[in-house]
């Protein structure tokens, strides 16, 4: 295990049980404890300009955040549409404010962070909808943003990954050619799977945290019922056109397997890849141990893939 990964996990470390099965509400303070841990001293880079516009949903409008650089050249530019993580059911676009704008920063790629309704307000559906929603905005505006639509991607960690490729797959679906998906530690498999009894005490999520937010997604029983893909991508069968995808997994982290078999499957289905596997790091890494020489380097292949869009 890396060394400071370890550290960073036991100090971050709560010594109270996790929530049980099913107490969301249980499992979104856990989820704000460690954004607000995370959090300190984090803030937007001076150079970012930020602009907020409302999305109406018909039941309600969702804030998106748009993220550009001070000095930026109006013109045809490429742009990443940002789904937050937190299981589903916490953080926003305010508690990722900080990261997407140093990804803008780093990479002078404007991005659009979107406040998808969580689960618990909204379910099924409804969360990547929203998201699919605030890609159909920007290209909607791109003509004003000085965007080119040909140059998008989709991008998100752990839900936020899960929620990327469902856009993804809906953008596939409704003839929306994206020039990338960029899927950080996702989660992607409603269906239980059977874990290294080793790995659960590494792991900074637990499969309860897991089935919860499916369950709460999906309904109880959902493991036995079809899903749309969309919502649980690993249940996609016909993976081909998808955009060209960037994976990346942690080895100590129980999502590691099936983020490694997704993009197999998308490989498999011809669609260009590129997979990295952290030795020695787990799941929400880059927010415990933002400095370390693992984490910038694995920001470094972020960057590089933005800013290759």
């Amino acid at each position: 295990m890396n060394t400071e990964f370890q550290s960073a996990l036991v100090a971050f470390g709560d010594p109270s049980p996790l929530p049980a099965r099913g107490d969301w509400r249980g499992f979104k303070t856990f989820n704000d404890t460690f954004y607000e841990a995370t959090a300190p001293g984090k803030t937007v880079p001076a150079s970012i300009t930020k602009r907020d516009y409302y999305l109406d949903r018909g039941d309600g409008s969702i804030l998106l955040r748009w993220y550009v650089p001070t000095e930026h050249r109006v013109g045809s530019s490429p742009a990443v549409l940002y789904l937050h993580g937190g299981a589903m059911i916490s953080a926003n676009v305010e508690t990722y404010d900080w990261i997407v704008g140093k990804y803008v920063a780093q990479t002078g790629v404007p991005f659009l962070s979107v406040d998808y309704r969580t689960a618990g307000e909204r379910n099924g559906d409804s969360l990547v909808q929203d998201c699919f929603a605030g890609l159909q905005w920007l290209l909607d505006h791109a003509k004003e943003l000085g965007v080119d639509p040909a140059r998008i991607a989709v991008m998100g960690d752990s839900a936020g990954g899960t929620l990327s490729a469902g856009v993804a797959i809906l953008a596939r679906d409704a003839g929306i050619q994206l020039a990338r998906q960029v899927l950080i530690y996702p989660a992607l498999n409603d269906r239980p799977a059977v874990y290294n009894q080793e790995l659960l005490s590494l792991s900074l999520i637990a499969p309860e945290l897991l089935d919860t937010m499916w369950d709460l997604l999906l309904g109880p029983g959902h493991e036995h019922r079809d899903v749309l893909p969309e919502i649980a991508p690993a249940r996609l069968i016909n993976k081909t056109d998808l955009a060209p995808a960037y994976v990346e997994a942690c080895e100590l982290d129980i999502l590691c397997l099936e983020a490694v078999e997704y993009a197999t499957s998308l490989s498999q289905a011809g669609v260009p890849i590129e997979l990295h596997v952290h030795p020695g790091l787990g799941h929400g890494f880059d927010h415990l141990i933002p400095e370390a020489p693992a984490t910038l380097r694995a920001l470094e292949d972020r960057y590089r893939v933005i800013r290759d869009l």
